[in-house]
């Protein structure tokens, strides 16, 4: 039996790191849309949650002002608290065993381009800060005494992220997996079927 339980593991682990490898890619996002990836396996989640940083501050240009810097940091303080912000709820017993939140920048080559003889005297400036993607990302993972608490989430990222329209779900346990969508009309998870 314990083999079968760690062929589980490493398999719900491998999904989550595939879906993790794929998130990585900053160049094909929509604005107002998240993905959170999630494994249930036991007692053990695992969680990933990415979104263009416009759904989440507004802008995807460096932030330089005081105001922008400080968007910045409130996101990622606000993503690094996922218990509260997917409403993982009381009764599951969770503690998070790591968290990790960060803003990943990405430009496109027109921003990255190195001075050649075809430069002119024009600003490229604005053109660059077009073509520029940033996105957060969250990473956690939770230990829950009672794993069949999980069974309804009632998440708070609309409610923090007004930018933010609708969220796709992934659900890995090992009994299979399930996908979801979450909006500002419905922004419940209901795993109820999925714990048993």
């Amino acid at each position: 039996m314990m083999k079968v339980k760690s062929s589980t593991l490493q398999v719900s682990a491998l999904m989550a790191t595939t879906a993790l490898a794929e998130s990585k890619s900053l160049n094909a996002h929509v604005h107002g849309e998240g993905h959170l990836n999630i494994v249930l396996d036991g007692k053990n989640v695992g969680m990933e949650f990415h979104t263009p940083a416009w759904s989440l501050i507004g802008f995807e240009h460096k932030a330089e002002t005081a105001k922008e810097l400080e968007a910045v940091q409130a996101a990622i303080a606000v993503l690094s608290k996922p218990i509260d912000l997917f409403g993982i709820p009381e009764e599951a017993k969770c503690s998070i065993s790591t968290v990790g939140a960060e803003l990943e920048r990405e430009a496109h080559e027109e921003e990255k381009h190195e001075k050649t003889a075809h430069d002119h005297d024009h600003d490229h400036g604005n053109e660059a800060a077009e073509a520029e993607h940033s996105e957060f990302h969250m990473n956690a993972s939770f230990l829950c005494e009672d794993p069949a608490g999980l069974s309804t989430w009632a998440t708070k990222l609309f409610d923090q992220f007004p930018g933010l329209e609708e969220v796709d779900v992934q659900v890995v346990t090992p009994s299979g997996q399930c996908g979801f969508e979450l909006t500002k009309d419905a922004p419940s998870l209901e795993l109820g079927e999925m714990m048993n």
